[in-house]
């Protein structure tokens, strides 16, 4: 089991995630001394509407799940690569599911 700590800034708006194998992740936001998240769209801390779910198996299983890789270690990418690489990886997969229906 894992837990899925969903977010939205009420700063700009993003919606993002935190998969975490804790609970309290992270430990000591509420009401105690410690980190506290903070939006990766504008860098607010603070100001979020704050939801959670638990989900059964493991982290790598809904991230990245099926979802085609887009860049490496902080390269750039842009977005016309980025659907050349959406197209190639849709096509790998159709070639791999036609492989094992043979």
């Amino acid at each position: 089991m894992f837990h899925n700590h969903k977010f939205k800034c009420l700063r700009c708006g993003l919606h993002f995630a935190v998969f975490s194998d804790y609970l309290d992740w992270p430990v000591g936001t509420v009401g105690e001394a410690g980190p506290a998240p903070f939006c990766p769209e504008c860098g607010g801390n603070g100001a979020f509407l704050r939801f959670y779910e638990s989900d059964e198996g493991f982290i790598f299983m809904a991230m990245p799940g099926k979802a085609a890789p887009l860049g490496i270690g902080g390269a750039e990418v842009k977005p016309s690569e980025m659907q050349e690489q959406i197209m190639r990886h849709k096509e790998l997969q159709e070639g791999k599911e036609d492989h094992e229906r043979e």
